[in-house]
């Protein structure tokens, strides 16, 4: 297991964490589609991929990145955010 290097940040209904591998999946779902279009979308699986790598890796790189969006009560991975 890779040791985490953002903090985690919780609220009543949310957990804000690492990115995590398993949550790739939505994210390349998310952009193959239209509604991408505001975030330089659509993007094929590589360009997903890439796009995506590339922000989780600036929590090692800057000390600073996205964090996954989970549901507390269901674990449930709801999307990113980031500043």
């Amino acid at each position: 297991m890779i040791p985490a290097l953002a903090p985690e940040l919780m609220t009543q209904r949310l957990c804000l964490r690492m990115p995590r591998l398993a949550d790739f999946e939505a994210w390349a779902k998310f952009f193959a589609s239209a509604r991408s279009v505001h975030e330089g979308g659509p993007k094929d699986r590589l360009a997903a991929w890439q796009h995506w790598a590339a922000d989780v890796a600036l929590w090692s790189l800057k000390g600073y990145g996205p964090f996954g969006v989970e549901d507390r009560a269901t674990g449930a991975y709801l999307g990113e955010v980031g500043i």
